[in-house]
């Protein structure tokens, strides 16, 4: 029995041996515009954002073999896009904005990873990461409405409101990693994630409250949206198409 023991300790001590904690932090960035015409003329569409989204992504690793590692994601993000809405008018012979939709959301986010090598060339190699995470996102929604009064004056109607968004994503992505020296052992390593080649299941669930006023105090649920997607690539307001990260191996 103490022999059988022995072997499983001298086991468990060769594979932690073998074993590398790393960490890492990922940088991804995204900036959405568009131009919208209509008979020639610039127009407006609602549904097309323009703004940007940054995410920071630092991760803790466990490497239990040379295919095979695991380990936390964390997460921090900041989100801003404005919706634009206008009408044609036909005594100015042009279009005018009547609405601008701005939101903008700070987050935060845990997860848990596995990835496996699948392919290797020299110091390249690509990988495959399964990624599980929550996120939680806090900010506010603005709106402001455009109007010309009895004198032809332009006013502004202001409306903002608390905003939470809760975000459950599963994740398959494709992950090539590049060792940044000659020797096999090189602790400082490149991760290149490409989102636009990832498949994923996203639950977002958010919540809009009502306008503070002197008869509320806007805690009062004003709207509530539950989305559910599969998608076959990255969905535009959520991730870059690529990520750039440095790991660090110890």
């Amino acid at each position: 029995m103490k022999r059988w023991l022995v072997l499983a300790w001298l086991l468990c001590l060769g594979a932690v041996a073998h074993a590398q904690w790393g960490v890492s932090a990922n940088l991804g960035f995204c900036m959405s515009n568009y131009s919208h015409t209509v008979s020639g003329q610039a127009a407006y569409d609602k549904t097309l954002p323009q703004g940007l989204t940054l995410d920071f992504a630092p991760r803790i690793g466990y490497a239990f073999s040379e295919r095979w590692s695991a380990g936390v994601d964390l997460g921090f993000g900041y989100r801003n896009y404005n919706y634009t809405d206008g009408y044609y008018n036909p005594d100015k012979e042009e279009w005018e904005q009547s609405e601008l939709l701005n939101q903008s959301l700070y987050s935060g986010a845990v997860g848990l990873f596995v990835r496996v090598r699948v392919l290797s060339w020299d110091r390249l190699s690509l990988h495959a990461e399964l990624a599980a995470g929550y996120r939680q996102g806090f900010g506010t929604q603005t709106s402001t409405q455009y109007r010309e009064d009895g004198w032809g004056d332009l006013q502004k109607i202001v409306t903002s409101r608390a905003m939470n968004e809760g975000q459950l994503k599963l994740q398959v992505v494709p992950v090539f990693h590049y060792r940044l020296g000659n020797q096999e052992r090189e602790r400082l390593s490149l991760d290149v994630y490409l989102n636009v080649a990832s498949v994923a299941f996203v639950r977002t669930t958010t919540n809009v409250y009502g306008e503070k006023s002197l008869m509320s105090n806007g805690t009062e649920l004003y709207s509530h949206t539950v989305t559910n997607d599969v998608d076959l690539a990255v969905r535009t307001l959520d991730a870059s198409p690529v990520s750039v990260g440095f790991s660090y191996s110890f």
